[in-house]
């Protein structure tokens, strides 16, 4: 198997629901590639906007966004909110863009250790 198809497969089928939303955000912090499927705690808001003016922020709310919810995402409408499993649901259907995003940036970014044991075990075939 390719690093690509280890990478693929690990993200459809074996990553836990955590590993899949801290690899998408470390891909994205390291070159903002996977911005459309990060989504961060809601109590991220306040780290977020601490600088934002009542306004502004208002203008970013306007979308239907819901404060009970337990994750956000930014798009290019705003803040949403979001499902852990609606994330994880889109980030498994773009399976093929995020291992390619991982792949491209494999040696510089923390990799969940059962992804890295799968990856070492391929070179060593």
């Amino acid at each position: 198997m390719t690093k690509y198809e280890i990478i693929k497969n690990w993200v459809e089928n074996e990553a836990s629901d955590d590993d899949l939303i801290q690899i998408v955000n470390e891909v994205n912090s390291y070159n903002g590639n996977l911005e459309e499927y990060c989504c961060y705690e809601v109590e991220m808001l306040n780290e977020f906007f601490c600088d934002t003016k009542p306004t502004d922020l208002l203008q970013k709310l306007a979308s239907d966004f819901d404060i009970n919810t337990d994750y956000i995402k930014f798009t290019i409408y705003g803040v949403e909110s979001t499902t852990l499993e609606d994330m994880v649901d889109e980030i498994k259907n773009y399976a093929e863009d995020i291992a390619e995003a991982i792949e491209d940036v494999l040696d510089d970014i923390y990799l969940p250790s059962e992804l890295e044991e799968a990856l070492e075990e391929a070179e060593e075939e």
